[in-house]
């Protein structure tokens, strides 16, 4: 129910400089992802699984945070979030749906479209006109052209082995290190598999 902000300029010894409480923070309510970019702390929340929405909080006084605007988005348990130029794309995972803001205005974010994807996208990420996004469900990778953020149209879903599906894109990552290390961890598990194929047909032969 509460931002914390941490100061990390020592790493040994981080300290709490500021937090922020969110009223309309309920039981079985969390708070499930954020981003920051420049003053704003965007944070996705979640009410009884059944209840989403947004928060757009100014940081730019890490000491005193002033939450913005509280959008509710109301599609279902909540999703990740990201960022880029002044739009917010926001994994909605019960209603197999990513919804894209107009965050031009802060205190007053404007819905700009509503598209499906895979089943219960977990996380996206937005890099050169394309929306990359992960469905927990589906294990699947889902990629989105939103060159026209109001009109977004799917390009691909591709399938991705279980072990992977659930993986969050990581902050530090271009898409391209997502692809890669969703594939890399494909082919591994691949690997292992043929290992212990080989391995049984050794045990197999031995025993002629």
């Amino acid at each position: 129910s509460r931002l914390r902000i941490v100061d990390i300029s020592s790493s040994t010894a981080p300290v709490e400089v500021g937090s922020i409480f969110y009223p309309i923070i309920v039981s079985r309510t969390a708070l499930y992802d954020v981003e920051v970019r420049g003053k704003y702390a965007y944070i996705t929340y979640e009410i009884n699984g059944n209840s989403d929405g947004v928060f757009i909080t100014d940081i730019s006084n890490p000491a005193s945070p002033v939450n913005m605007s509280t959008t509710t988005v109301n599609q279902g348990g909540s999703g990740g979030l990201t960022v880029y130029g002044k739009y917010l794309y926001k994994a909605a995972r019960e209603s197999n749906r990513l919804v894209i803001y107009d965050i031009s205005n802060p205190s007053s974010p404007q819905l700009v479209a509503d598209h499906t994807v895979g089943s219960a996208p977990s996380s996206v990420r937005v890099q050169n006109g394309y929306a990359y996004v992960t469905n927990y469900a589906g294990n699947s990778l889902s990629v989105v052209n939103v060159s026209n953020p109001a009109s977004p149209v799917t390009i691909s879903t591709t399938a991705i082995s279980t072990a992977v599906s659930s993986t969050h894109l990581r902050a530090h990552e271009t898409v391209l290190d997502l692809v890669c290390r969703l594939l890399l961890e494909k082919n591994n598990k691949k690997k292992k598999k043929h290992n212990n194929l080989h391995k049984t047909l050794q045990r197999h032969t031995a025993r002629r």
